[in-house]
């Protein structure tokens, strides 16, 4: 009898190494999530303040035109 508990005991362990095994991946995945979201804000906040540079020039162009055209008249 005492050849099956042990061979239990050692499925037991094989599971539970298997299990801390399959947590840590999880856990890099949730990381590497994380990390993808910022990269992305990240990406988004550049994005904006480089439309917002756009933005500015096209107003500082557009501004010199009419006074140009209100020059002209």
């Amino acid at each position: 009898m005492a050849e099956p508990d042990n061979l239990m005991l050692v499925h037991f362990r094989e599971l539970r190494a298997e299990l801390s095994r399959q947590d840590k991946l999880r856990e890099d995945l949730a990381k590497k999530q994380i990390d993808m979201g910022r990269a992305l804000t990240g990406e988004t906040l550049m994005a904006r303040y480089a439309v917002t540079d756009v933005d500015e020039r096209l107003q500082a162009i557009e501004a010199r035109l009419a006074r140009l055209e209100g020059d002209r008249t």
